[in-house]
């Protein structure tokens, strides 16, 4: 059954126990005593992708309680969102500290959560194997490996019943995808915030408002970068394309390097000779089909609808409980892309387990707009708390 929820009630309750401060993200100081501790674990694979960063880590929080013998933990694998890192949930947004005082509390049971790290130098791998850098770009398989090493090593359950995977924005699309790869792997699976359908002119709910996935975004990536199709040349097209200019222009070259690493030995007229990526904007300033086809391979919602039983992954969603969520007022528009998703995934016969779609808050310093960050923390622990429902 899927329950599509009005958090706002919800939201200002949880921002009331974390504190009402202009950082929405900063919870309470814990329980005195009952803190849980956050395990630095060496991640040769994390360094590896970003030479230079020798704190390259991952971390592995256990609750207060924790032992090494008895009934295994259960235990979410939390995927951060691009641009971030291992210290992206537990420290930037507060996550530690909050589930520390849910846990002192008793609304929520001890649990490990865990926390990898999928940086690079263009902002994220998006969880996905790829051959950009020679094929070493394993960032799926990273993360099945924590998975095991976390397993060899803490006292976490291997039991699907009790073992969740959790991401906002990219880290959302890894969760889904990772989930969808490896079916029986994960009971749970929850989603914030994440770009899980790339294309489709859809009506969505209120019938004004339409969604055409990525296509949005060219008008800003045209005039973020400057290159204009009248005028410019290949060689523009080079040099202006370029991911300094920041998102979203930089995000869609992370995703080209995990969706449409240039193949050297047969380049395009869309391949970006500086960062070895095939774009999917074309010279003419639109999508350029021939790599966009290889976009869709990956598209959560391609993954759902395509006839193609090569590519078709819809019975996977059998296998897990899916959370999901996501502010009306989503900087980069993925509202459309989550309720296109529900509504395809009703259609077929695997509906969410949950739906939200949440509101702006007033605190004392204003209005928090529902946008793709500033709710984080409180979207997380309602999904934890959801995850504790279910172990």
């Amino acid at each position: 059954m899927t329950y599509r929820l009005s958090v706002i009630g919800l939201l200002a309750l949880l921002l009331l126990i974390a504190g009402c401060t202009e950082e929405i993200n900063a919870p309470s100081s814990p329980v005195s005593g009952h803190e849980g501790t956050l395990v630095p674990v060496a991640d040769a694979f994390a360094l590896a992708m970003n030479p230079g960063d020798v704190g390259s880590a991952y971390y592995v929080y256990k609750p207060y309680g924790y032992t090494e013998d008895g009934n295994p933990f259960p235990v979410v694998y939390m995927l951060h969102g691009y641009g971030g890192d291992e210290n992206y949930f537990p420290i930037v947004f507060g996550l530690k500290e909050a589930v520390d005082e849910k846990i002192a509390l008793g609304e929520l049971e001890p649990m490990v959560l865990v926390f990898p790290n999928g940086k690079t130098p263009l902002g994220g791998g998006f969880y996905t194997d790829s051959d950009y850098l020679g094929g070493t770009a394993t960032f799926a398989q990273h993360i099945l490996d924590v998975i095991a090493e976390v397993e060899a090593g803490y006292n976490v359950s291997t039991d699907a019943a009790t073992k969740g995977i959790a991401g906002a924005s990219m880290g959302g699309y890894g969760a889904l995808s990772l989930a969808m790869d490896n079916p029986g792997m994960f009971g749970f699976v929850g989603v914030n915030s994440a770009p899980l359908a790339f294309w489709g002119t859809r009506t969505l709910d209120p019938a004004d408002m339409t969604y055409t996935g990525i296509e949005e975004l060219l008008p800003t990536i045209l005039a973020q970068t400057g290159y204009d199709p009248a005028t410019d040349t290949p060689e523009d097209y080079q040099t202006k394309m370029d991911p300094s200019v920041g998102p979203p222009t930089s995000m869609m070259f992370a995703m080209a390097a995990a969706f449409s690493p240039t193949d050297a030995a047969n380049p395009g007229p869309t391949s970006h000779g500086t960062y070895g990526v095939d774009l999917p904007i074309g010279l003419d300033g639109e999508i350029y089909m021939p790599v966009w086809s290889r976009w869709m391979e990956r598209d959560i919602l391609n993954r759902v609808v395509n006839p193609d039983p090569a590519i078709n992954d819809a019975a996977s969603f059998a296998t897990f409980d899916l959370y999901m969520s996501v502010g009306l007022e989503d900087d980069l528009g993925l509202y459309g892309a989550h309720q296109v998703l529900e509504g395809t995934l009703t259609a077929v016969g695997f509906p969410p387990a949950v739906s939200i779609y949440y509101e702006g808050v007033n605190d004392v310093f204003g209005v928090i707009p529902a946008g793709h960050v500033e709710h984080t923390l409180p979207q997380f622990l309602l999904m934890l708390e959801w995850f504790d429902t279910k172990f």
